[in-house]
């Protein structure tokens, strides 16, 4: 008899461990970030509005975001000559500080930038923050 609620007892106990592990959360997966040009780099240029200044007509700071693909890498390398040639490269293609790229301070609040109008990045941790810094220590590549 004992030996039958020695087993229960074993049952029951082991029962309990897993359902109580069919109870634990998944691990959060890290967000998918597309680092290209194209598909990652530009739409970020064009949701954040950036376009709505940095164009053709309006040219601020001798940056032209409003073009193609290929042209907007190129642009981008070359920097807006009046930030750049004031605050340094547009681009940091050093790995270890791509973070302190133009691009990557200007939009982004609570920077030391302050002579951008718009914060469109709220941190660090925003998606489209993300995806201008993965392009960059990718090396800025065209797709």
């Amino acid at each position: 008899m004992w030996r039958i609620c020695v087993s229960l007892l074993v049952l029951v106990a082991g029962c309990g461990e897993a359902s109580l592990q069919q109870f634990e959360p998944p691990p959060e997966q890290p967000p998918v970030t597309d680092f290209t040009l194209t598909s990652g780099v530009a739409p970020v240029v064009m949701d954040q509005g950036c376009t709505s200044c940095h164009d053709a007509v309006q040219f601020n700071s001798q940056l032209d975001l409003d073009v193609a693909p290929a042209q907007l890498r190129l642009n981008l390398l070359a920097g807006g000559a009046k930030e750049a040639s004031t605050y340094g490269d547009v681009i940091d293609l050093d790995l270890d500080e791509a973070e302190l790229s133009l691009l990557l301070l200007a939009p982004l609040a609570g920077s030391s930038f302050a002579t951008h109008p718009t914060k469109p990045f709220g941190s660090t941790s925003d998606p489209g923050y993300q995806t201008w810094l993965g392009w960059i220590t990718n090396g800025a590549l065209e797709d």
